[in-house]
């Protein structure tokens, strides 16, 4: 019955920061997820010749499940990201839990991911619907594995490493998965383990197997990538650079030069001086921060929802680790305590409403120019070439014959942009 009630704040924070999002509509990627989605070829799924981008079959099977479920319904599509977003702060919750072995700094770990405003495109966006899913494995991966080191019961061990493998096949952060693993259990062994990495080399030898495949598989495939082609990622001095920004946005301040010097003292101090579990939940955030930080533009938001996990957690600790400091003054120091966590929550919340705000609009020019074709081709025969008008700028080539097929249901349609 506690868990339960533990529960209701943590999807309660969702539902107030994300529920209009579900209004949002398609845009973008979205139609072309869909599209593929009704295509879709079991037997591809491992086929790495035609990969020229990203490897996760996970995310190709997770469309067609959901097309079978929501069918035509944007809304429908919204409220799948949203509840996954709920599952995920809910397993935050439960491994920030039982890492501090108090359920108040769970459920407060759990409510700050919620309402996190850095990464709000990854739930606002259903294309972005990879990285929620891939951050809800590696939590369940991590508590699941935590859980089979210290029990007899050998289904802990399988389902951990089913969602090990799982995770890797639904992201390519899914890499960074096995170091946090191990650093969670070298700095916190669970309860009657003593010495946890000695005692499990042999669970950890099967997970090492499976990530040297998969990044040989992800090397390949990677170095046909337009980006790394094009050397629009790699190492350089903008690694840095992106790190301290995406804790900048993580914390909600400026990115000015003052700011990322002040963030840069203060992540030196979380990773090597301070306590343990906030030590732990710093390094989670710069190891996940790592594939990521290679962007020479920067860092889309939707690629900090992993690394907001362990921002939200570290977080939570922080600010239980001040209240004890403050039980020597036990009525002013606990009324600043919960002044300032309600304020520190309500605040990420006000800025998640706002940035998932931004996306409110985002697929009006996709469903205008849509409609603008349907008045020039009410019921066009299946499999027809059409001759379209020049598109909005905002629907870029990529996304406009995955657009018009999705909206006259038709995979086969062809879209042919007429001369101006």
């Amino acid at each position: 019955m506690r868990k339960a009630l533990a529960a209701v704040p943590i999807v309660l924070a969702v539902v107030v920061v994300y529920a209009r999002t579900a209004s949002y509509g398609l845009f973008s990627d979205d139609f072309n997820w869909l599209v593929d989605a009704q295509l879709f070829d079991a037997s591809t799924l491992f086929d790495l010749s035609y990969r020229t981008h990203f490897f996760r079959p996970v995310v190709q099977v997770y469309f067609p499940a959901a097309l079978t479920v929501c069918g035509r319904s944007a809304e429908c599509y919204h409220w799948l990201n949203i509840a996954l977003h709920a599952g995920t702060s809910l397993l935050v919750g439960a491994l920030a839990g039982s890492i501090s072995k108090t359920r108040a700094v769970g459920v407060l770990a759990g409510v700050l991911f919620a309402v996190m405003p850095g990464s709000t495109e990854a739930v606002a966006w259903v294309a972005a619907v990879p990285e929620v899913l891939a951050a809800m494995l590696f939590v369940l991966t991590v508590w699941l594995f935590r859980r089979a080191v210290a029990s007899p019961q050998r289904w802990l061990y399988g389902a951990a490493t089913l969602a090990f493998v799982f995770c890797l096949l639904t992201h390519e952060s899914g890499v960074t998965l096995l170091p946090v693993l191990m650093l969670s259990l070298w700095l916190f062994p669970p309860d009657g383990v003593r010495h946890p990495i000695a005692k499990t080399v042999w669970m950890f030898a099967p997970l090492a197997l499976v990530l040297t495949a998969y990044l040989v598989i992800a090397y390949i495939i990677n170095s046909r990538n337009y980006l790394v082609v094009e050397g629009q990622y790699g190492f350089g001095a903008h690694l840095m650079s992106n790190a301290l920004k995406a804790l900048a946005t993580l914390a909600v301040t400026r990115h000015d030069t003052a700011w990322l010097i002040a963030f840069g003292a203060v992540a030196l101090w979380a990773v090597l001086a301070a306590p343990p579990r906030i030590r732990f939940y710093a390094l989670w955030t710069f190891i996940t921060l790592a594939p990521v930080v290679g962007f020479r533009g920067g860092l889309a938001s939707r690629y900090l929802y992993l690394p907001a996990v362990g921002f939200a957690a570290m977080t939570a600790e922080a600010l239980w680790w001040a209240r004890e400091s403050l039980r020597r003054w036990p009525r002013a120091g606990m009324a600043i305590w919960w002044v300032v966590a309600i304020a520190l929550t309500v605040r990420f919340a006000n800025f998640a409403v706002k940035n998932a705000g931004v996306w409110r609009s985002a697929s009006v020019p996709f469903s205008a120019y849509a409609a603008r074709v349907r008045q020039l081709y009410p019921a066009p025969a299946r499999g027809a070439t059409l001759e379209v008008p020049t598109p909005p700028e905002e629907v870029l080539p990529q996304y406009l014959p995955s657009l018009l097929q999705w909206e006259y249901g038709d995979p086969t349609l062809k879209p042919v942009v007429r001369d101006r």
